[in-house]
């Protein structure tokens, strides 16, 4: 009786050490994750999404009164998870072939999103450029996009030489 008792006592702390290394493991690898992790709560931050990494939209963008003027994201390919946010009243205007929310994207993922009221502007393009538009994204290269609502929104064509 006395070696099922030690046995069982053995077998009882092995288990709690495995436990306790997997729950510490388990902490690091989270850890590690919320480090890649970006909150964007503005236009600013919005716009400097550069790095790939994983940015996430911590509340909603814009209001109905005020159209706020913004240039395209270039060369985007991290994730941005918009967490059901709004991104709204949004002016995007360039001379540039590759005008959207996002003008190239390659490797990306954008999701859980909604999009209200952005306007797109070409204002002029020379002869030699194949102007790519559109309201989320101009060219999009092995991307995934899922969950993006795009309402009350409009692409404007004006001045093309």
């Amino acid at each position: 009786m006395k070696k099922f008792g030690i046995i069982f006592s053995l077998i009882f702390s092995f288990l709690l050490i495995f436990v306790a290394c997997f729950i510490d493991v388990n902490q690091n690898v989270l850890a590690e994750e919320n480090e890649n992790v970006v909150s964007v709560s503005s236009f600013e931050e919005l716009h400097n999404m550069t790095e790939q990494k994983t940015y996430e939209l911590n509340c909603d963008l814009g209001d109905e009164e005020n159209e706020f003027n913004f240039t395209s994201i270039e060369n985007f390919n991290g994730v941005f998870d918009g967490k059901g946010h709004t991104i709204k009243n949004l002016k995007v205007s360039s001379a540039d072939g590759f005008l959207a929310l996002f003008s190239k994207t390659n490797g990306a993922t954008i999701k859980n999103l909604k999009i209200d009221t952005i306007s797109i502007e070409l204002t002029e393009i020379a002869e030699s450029h194949d102007p790519k538009i559109a309201i989320l994204v101009a060219e999009a290269k092995a991307t995934t996009i899922s969950n993006v609502e795009i309402v009350n929104s409009k692409i404007s064509l004006n001045s093309i030489c």
